[in-house]
């Protein structure tokens, strides 16, 4: 999925186990975290095929995405540290049993953690050839292929977005009309 519905998705999980306040924004934080790697990657390489061709060529970004995400070992580490269900689960290991002494600390990791469980799931689910390594660090290559793409034309990626789309602004205009109710109850 692209990153704005994962803000939603990790929002709406957050609300799902009503959590409020700190321990929500954590969730939506590890939500949106996994893919920072993959946005500043994309970026350089997007910057870089444009500077050198005076216009954005998508073929050369692909080929030059493609070329690191799928074979340089730190493009795979930082992608799939945050993305690997194994991973999370050590993650969660060693929050609860190693850095987190505090119960506040304990639930804010578990909450980010959660957040990027979530995303983990949806992109397994929404990647057809370019998942998550699901047992990453132990497995550099067993990925599951997703029933749709959050992408790829030939996988359902145009009513994919539509479908992001509309929750978004399903979800929008929910928010609003919360927040409207709420100062209305405040005033009256």
């Amino acid at each position: 999925m692209k990153t704005p519905t994962h803000i939603l998705i990790g929002w709406g999980c957050a609300a799902a186990f009503g959590w409020d306040g700190a321990l929500r924004r954590a969730c939506v934080i590890g939500a949106v975290v996994p893919d920072v790697p993959v946005i500043a990657l994309w970026s350089v390489i997007a910057a870089k095929v444009t500077w050198q061709n005076g216009g954005y060529v998508q073929s050369q970004v692909q080929a030059g995405m493609d070329a690191l995400y799928f074979s340089h070992p730190l493009v795979i580490g930082l992608h799939n540290l945050l993305h690997s269900p194994l991973s999370l689960l050590g993650l969660a290991a060693l929050a609860l049993l190693a850095f987190c002494r505090s119960p506040v600390c304990r639930r804010l990791c578990l909450a980010f953690l959660g957040g990027a469980m979530t995303h983990a799931l949806v992109d397994i689910a929404s990647h057809v050839t370019d998942g998550p390594l699901l047992f990453w660090p132990l497995n550099e290559s067993l990925r599951l292929a997703g029933p749709v793409s959050h992408w790829d034309p030939a996988f359902g990626g145009h009513w994919v977005t539509a479908v992001e789309l509309s929750l978004a602004a399903g979800f929008g205009l929910y928010a609003v009309a919360l927040r409207w109710r709420r100062s209305a109850a405040m005033a009256g």
